[in-house]
C-alpha cells in the first residue's frame, strides 16, 4: 500500500522496494488514458492507478527520455537504443527498435537525454547532438558541444552546448550570443514559463528567463540555498507557481514573483534520506511527481486539505485544538500539550511539546490550563503559562466566562476576576462534562445522567434514548442558539436536542431532517463556524451540514481525505480554514466549497480468458473483432481509473451488456469474473469513481461467443438432414410393408374367386339335375347339396370383400 506523506500535503509515497521501482527515474509522461510512463535506469515503467509494470528498452535495458507526439505514439530512448512503444496484437505494450535502422552496428548511437516535437518531426537531443525523426527517416546534425537539454520557444529550436545556448536553424547551430554568461555553466532543465519565455535554470547562476534573444534573472528568494542544494529539474504548476527539484535539498515551490511559498524536504514531507530530486512532472489531476533516489512521491498541488502528522511533532491522538491569533495549542489524549506559531505560507511549522500536562480550555479570549495530577490553574501568557491559582480542579464549564465556572468532583465553582473561588454548589453527580447555555448550567456524569443548575437550584435534565442501552456523552455544544448534545453507545447514539419545556434531550428532530445516521450512528463532536456552516464528525466520516435557500443539506464526499475511517474529536474554525483533530493527526481544509475539478478516465486494463490467457492487454482498440469459442465463456475483466490521489480508494461499477440487468454496487475491487456466458453479443462496461466519489468515464470492450458446435447453423443443417432421411426411410418402409400386404390381399381374392366360382357352378349343375329328375327323394337331396354351396359361397365371398376392405 502507498504511504501517505505527513506535514505539508495530503501525499503518497510509493518505496522502490516494495513496487520494484528503478532507483533512478529521468522522465515521465502521461498518454492519451491518462496512464503514467517513467523511464528509468532498468527501463520504463507503466503505471495505472492500480499496478506498476517495469518493462526493458533494448540490450541494455536503461531508458533515459520518453516523448509522446501530438498522435500519440510514444518515442523513447535508453542507452545505445531508441524506438517506440506500441501495442502488439493483443494490445499490450511492447518496445520496437528502430536504432538499428539508422546507426550502423559500428556506429555509437546518439544517447538522446530530451526530446520536442516541431511538425511532423522529433528532435532528439543527445551527446552526439540533434537526431531528427520524421516518418520515414532519421537525420544526424552531429554537435561536439552537445550537452543535455533541448527546448523550443515560439516555434524556433534551441539546444544546450557546454558554452551556452544555440538555436538550431537551417540544419545549423547558431550560438546565441547573449547566453555567453552561462558559457561555464550547466543548463540542468528548462520549462515553457509563458507563450513568450521559457525559464531555464542554471547549477551555478540560478534561474534565468529567456525571450528568444535576451535573458532576464529571475532572482529567488534564498536563491543562495536553492543554488547551493543543486538546482536541477523544474515544472511548472497550476495558476502562477513552479517547482524547482534539486539534489540535496527536495523541492522548492516559488510563485512567478520567485517568492518561496513552500519548501518540501526530508523533514516535513519527502521519503529519500537523500533529499536527491531526479525529476518532477505535473499530470492532470495536477498532482506532482516527485521521482527521487529510492522512490516517488506525488503531491495533490491542488487540493485544500494539508495535513500535519510525526513530521510536523504530533505524535499523539489530538483531543482538543485551541487558537489563538497565530498560536495554535494542540491537546492530546494523553494530556500532552503542543504549540506553535502558525504561518500558512512557511514551510517550517513544528509543534513544539510544551513541558505542561493537562486539560487546555479557552473562556472568551484566555486561555487556560488545568494541570495534572495536581489541577492547578494556569492562564496563557506571553511567556507561557503563568499559574494563578494553587486550588485544585478536574474540569471547566464550556462557554463560561464571567463568572469563570470551574469544576472538582461534585462540585461547580464560580471564579472572581482573581482566580478566586467567590461560589460553590454541590451536585450528586461525578462533573463530567458541562456547559453554559443562557443563564444555567448543564452538567453530565460519563453515564448520561444530567442536571441543570439554574441560579441556586439544582433540576434533573433527562435523555429521551431508544434503549436501554449505555450512554455516554462525548460533546456538548450550542447550534444556531439550541443547545445538543453528541452521545455514544449502542442505538442511542447520534445527536440530542435539548427541549426546554420538557427539561429532556430527545434524538434531534432537526438533524435528523437532514441526515438520518446524525441521530442514529456515532458522532464524537460537531462545531459551527461564524458562516453559519456545521461541521461534525460522524460515523467515521466528516460532513459539512450548510444553508440553501430555506432548506439545509449535507455534503461529505469532498472532505473524504479528512479522517475517514479515524475518529474525529475537535474542529476549530479560524481565519486560515477549518481544522479538524484526530488519532492520525491534524487537518487543515482551507477552502470548504473546493469541487474536484478534473476529468478522469476509466480503464480496461485486460480480459482474459479462464482468468489467465489474455486476449486484450488494454492499450489501443483491437485489430479485429473479439469473437471467442463457447468453451472459452469464462472471462475476467480487469481495469483501472485514472485519478491518483489516494488511488487505492477508487472504486468501479461495471456491467456486461447482454447479460447483466442492471449495473453493479460500487467495489475497490479491480477485477470481474464472468463464467457460463450464453452465445450472443455483449459489450463490457466499466466506469469509477475517486476518493471524492466523481465519475470517471466510461470504457467498453465489446465481444461475441459463438454458441456451442450443436447449436451452429451447420449443426441445424444436419439435424434436418438426419430428420429427413429417417422420416424419408420411416415412409419407404410404410409403403413397403404396404404393397405386401396388397399383393396378399389380391392373391386370397384371386383364390377365393375360384373357389366360388366353382361353387356356384356346382349349384347350377345341382339345379339342372333337380328340374330333370321327378324322384323327390334325389331332388331333395340336390336341393340341399345347394343350401349347402350357397352357404359355402357365401363365406368365400365374404372373405373377398375383406381382402378388399378389411376395414
Amino acid at each position: 500500500m502507498p504511504v501517505y506523506g505527513q506535514g505539508l500535503f495530503s501525499s503518497t509515497q510509493y518505496q522502490f522496494e516494495e513496487f520494484k521501482l528503478a532507483e533512478q527515474i529521468h522522465d515521465v509522461v502521461q498518454d492519451s488514458n491518462q496512464i503514467l510512463f517513467f523511464v528509468d535506469s532498468d527501463g520504463y515503467t507503466v503505471y495505472d492507478s492500480n499496478k506498476w509494470m517495469n518493462l526493458h528498452l533494448g540490450n541494455e535495458g536503461a531508458g533515459r527520455s520518453i516523448l509522446i507526439d501530438d498522435k500519440g505514439q510514444l518515442y523513447v530512448s535508453g542507452f545505445n537504443d531508441f524506438g517506440l512503444i506500441r501495442s502488439d496484437s493483443l494490445n499490450q505494450l511492447s518496445y520496437h527498435s528502430v536504432s538499428d535502422q539508422y546507426y550502423s552496428k559500428e556506429e555509437s548511437i546518439n544517447v538522446h537525454r530530451d526530446a520536442v516535437q516541431k511538425g511532423e518531426a522529433i528532435y532528439k537531443y543527445g551527446n552526439h547532438g540533434l537526431d531528427i525523426i520524421y516518418p520515414d527517416t532519421l537525420l544526424k546534425f552531429p554537435f561536439t558541444n552537445s550537452f543535455a537539454n533541448i527546448f523550443k520557444l515560439k516555434g524556433k529550436i534551441y539546444v544546450n552546448g557546454t558554452d551556452g545556448i544555440y538555436e538550431f536553424r537551417n540544419d545549423e547551430y547558431h550560438y546565441v550570443e547573449s547566453s555567453r554568461l552561462f558559457k561555464d555553466d550547466i543548463l540542468t532543465f528548462s520549462f515553457s514559463f509563458t507563450d513568450e519565455t521559457e525559464l531555464l535554470g542554471f547549477k551555478n547562476s540560478g534561474l534565468y528567463l529567456f525571450n528568444g534573444s535576451q535573458f532576464r534573472h529571475l532572482k529567488l528568494e534564498k536563491e543562495s540555498q536553492v543554488i547551493d542544494d543543486f538546482v536541477y529539474t523544474g515544472v511548472k504548476l497550476s495558476g502562477d507557481l513552479f517547482g524547482v527539484g534539486t539534489l540535496y535539498g527536495g523541492v522548492y515551490i516559488f510563485d512567478n514573483d520567485g517568492n518561496l511559498i513552500r519548501h518540501i524536504h526530508t523533514g516535513n514531507d519527502l521519503l529519500s534520506t537523500s533529499k536527491s530530486v531526479l525529476d518532477l512532472y505535473v499530470d492532470h489531476e495536477e498532482n506532482l511527481w516527485v521521482n527521487m533516489w529510492g522512490g516517488i512521491q506525488t503531491i495533490p498541488m491542488n487540493l485544500p486539505v494539508t495535513y500535519f502528522g510525526k513530521s510536523s511533532g504530533i505524535i499523539a491522538t489530538i483531543d482538543k485544538l485551541l487558537f489563538k491569533d497565530s498560536v495554535q495549542y494542540l491537546n492530546s489524549a494523553d494530556h500532552s500539550i503542543y504549540r506553535r506559531t502558525w504561518k500558512s505560507n512557511s514551510g517550517e511549522n513544528t509543534f513544539l511539546k510544551t513541558e505542561h500536562n493537562g486539560i487546555l480550555f479557552k473562556a472568551g479570549s484566555v486561555i487556560y490550563l488545568i494541570s495534572l495530577p495536581d489541577g492547578q490553574l494556569f492562564v496563557e501568557s506571553e511567556s507561557g503559562f503563568e499559574k494563578v491559582s494553587e486550588m485544585p480542579f478536574s474540569g471547566f464549564i464550556k462557554h463560561s466566562e464571567d463568572p469563570l465556572m470551574l469544576t472538582l468532583s461534585k462540585t461547580l465553582f464560580s471564579l472572581n476576576g482573581n482566580y478566586q473561588v467567590q461560589d460553590s454548589i454541590e451536585t450528586d453527580i461525578e462533573i463530567f462534562k458541562g456547559i453554559q447555555y443562557e443563564n444555567d448550567y448543564f452538567l453530565f456524569d460519563r453515564f448520561g445522567n444530567g442536571r441543570r443548575v439554574k441560579n441556586t437550584s439544582i433540576q434533573t435534565v433527562d435523555i429521551e434514548t431508544p434503549s436501554s442501552d449505555r450512554i455516554a456523552i462525548s460533546d456538548l455544544v450550542v447550534i444556531n442558539g439550541k443547545l445538543f448534545l453528541t452521545a455514544e453507545g449502542g442505538r442511542n447514539m447520534g445527536i440530542y436536542e435539548f427541549i426546554p419545556e420538557k427539561n429532556t434531550f430527545i434524538k434531534s428532530p432537526f438533524f435528523r431532517n437532514i441526515d438520518k445516521d446524525l441521530t442514529e450512528k456515532q458522532v464524537l463532536t460537531i462545531e459551527q463556524c461564524g458562516n453559519g456552516d456545521i461541521w461534525v464528525n460522524n460515523n467515521m466520516f466528516t460532513k459539512r451540514i450548510y444553508r440553501s435557500g430555506e432548506e439545509y443539506r449535507v455534503e461529505r464526499a469532498r472532505y473524504n481525505l479528512i479522517g475517514e475511517g479515524e475518529a474525529i474529536h475537535s474542529i476549530k474554525c479560524d481565519r486560515d480554514g477549518v481544522w479538524f483533530g484526530g488519532t492520525k493527526g491534524l487537518y487543515q481544509l482551507t477552502d470548504p466549497e473546493w469541487e474536484y475539478p478534473y476529468e478522469f478516465r476509466s480503464n480496461i486494463t485486460g480480459v482474459y480468458v479462464h482468468n489467465d490467457s489474455l486476449i486484450y492487454g488494454g492499450f489501443g482498440e483491437p485489430d479485429k473483432p473479439i469473437v471467442l469459442s463457447y468453451k472459452d465463456n469464462e472471462l475476467r475483466f480487469t481495469f483501472s481509473a485514472a485519478s491518483y490521489i489516494a488511488p487505492e480508494r477508487n472504486e468501479f461499477s461495471v456491467k456486461l451488456d447482454g447479460f447483466d440487468a442492471n449495473w453493479s454496487n460500487w467495489t475497490t475491487e479491480p477485477q470481474k469474473d464472468y463464467t457460463n456466458i450464453p452465445e450472443g453479443a455483449y459489450t463490457f462496461l466499466v466506469k469509477s469513481r475517486n476518493v471524492f466519489e466523481m465519475e470517471g468515464s466510461i470504457d467498453r470492450f465489446s465481444f461475441r461467443v459463438l454458441p456451442p458446435w450443436y447449436r451452429t447453423w451447420w449443426a441445424y443443417m444436419i439435424y434436418a438432414v438426419l430428420i429427413f432421411s429417417i422420416l424419408y426411410a420411416i415412409y419407404k418402409i410404410r409403403v413397403a410393408q404396404l404393397l405386401k400386404v396388397e399383393r396378399m390381399r389380391t392373391k386370397i381374392a384371386s383364390d377365393l374367386h375360384d373357389e366360388v366360382s366353382a361353387t356356384l357352378t356346382g349349384i347350377s349343375f345341382f339345379a339342372e339335375a333337380v328340374e330333370r329328375d321327378s324322384d323327390e327323394e334325389r331332388k331333395k337331396h340336390f336341393v340341399d347339396l345347394i343350401k349347402e354351396s350357397a352357404g359355402d359361397a357365401k363365406e368365400k365371398i365374404t372373405d373377398i370383400v375383406w381382402s378388399i376392405n378389411p376395414d
